[in-house]
């Protein structure tokens, strides 16, 4: 397992206050790498990481939330993110690839 720590790393989490199922605030926390996020004067944010899971819940049936479609098989399930991961980054195409580049600087 590759180590997922060191002097460049922060770790957060943010904590949802659901008292009677409503969203009633929003706690968030870090974990690992305090001092650097004051430092560089940060704030944790999940955009990116709640849009990967909402990419994820649209493509892999199994991931929907109350749905029949339930993977009891952990290997199964796992080949099936490794495929659409294959999919979503080499085959399918973005929108962002769209974008003209910009001219290379000179090579000496």
């Amino acid at each position: 397992m590759p180590h997922l720590s060191g002097p460049d790393w922060a770790y957060g989490q943010v904590v949802k206050k659901k008292p009677q199922g409503r969203l009633q605030a929003l706690v968030y926390r870090v974990c690992c790498g305090a001092k650097r996020f004051e430092e560089l004067e940060l704030s944790i944010r999940t955009s990116l990481l709640e849009r990967l899971h909402l990419t994820l819940r649209q493509a892999l049936a199994p991931l929907v939330r109350k749905s029949g479609s339930f993977c009891k098989d952990r290997t199964h399930m796992r080949r099936r993110v490794v495929l659409f991961q294959a999919f979503y980054n080499f085959a399918r195409p973005h929108r962002s690839l769209r974008v003209p580049l910009s001219d290379p600087e000179p090579r000496a």
